[in-house]
């Protein structure tokens, strides 16, 4: 009897929390599943890169090199280039930044270094015109590489460098993060 019981308090428990759960609208998603896949292989400058992963080495600066909170240095050109495209329908294809080392405050990447790690340094994506990428966002990031409708490969350039968080100070020392992308097809 006493299991009984117990398994109808549970029970009736169940039944009545959902009352406490109201809705206050929907949320509708439209989405597009396309024919259009690449190959893709990630270099930087002067080292042409094998596959999908890549290591980039941002240059050895001065703390001085930043002139304040979000100011930047040492921008160097990473090229995402797209190859064996399949796909009838145009498309613009452009990576997406993700992972979960990105500060969704400001949109750039954490140093992920616990010891002799630089404060107050992030690392920035920017387009090939160097206007900066908020990865929490996407904002800034249209320009990509037309493929499909008879084009089967494509190059993107994007920027990475190091970015000044806020006005405090920078002291020397080691910058690394992990960036996690994936292709997108618009």
């Amino acid at each position: 009897m006493k299991k009984f019981i117990a398994i109808a308090s549970l029970a009736g428990l169940g039944l009545f929390s959902n009352a406490a759960f109201a809705s206050d609208g929907t949320i509708h998603v439209d989405g597009e599943i396309t024919d259009v896949t690449c190959n893709v292989v990630v270099g930087s400058a002067g080292a042409a890169g094998t596959d999908a992963n890549a290591t980039v080495t941002l240059p050895s600066l001065g703390a001085n090199s930043f002139t304040g909170a979000n100011s930047t240095a040492g921008d160097t050109t990473v090229s995402f280039d797209v190859s064996a495209c399949a796909g009838s329908t145009a498309q613009t294809v452009t990576a997406r930044f993700e992972n979960q080392n990105l500060d969704t405050t400001t949109g750039w990447f954490k140093n992920t270094l616990t010891t002799g790690a630089s404060p107050n340094v992030q690392v920035q994506v920017a387009n090939a015109n160097g206007n900066a990428i908020n990865a929490v966002e996407n904002t800034n990031n249209t320009i990509g590489a037309t493929i499909g409708d008879g084009t089967t490969s494509g190059s993107i350039n994007y920027i990475l460098r190091y970015v000044k968080i806020d006005g405090a100070a920078i002291d020397p020392g080691a910058v690394s993060t992990d960036i996690t992308y994936s292709l997108n097809y618009n």
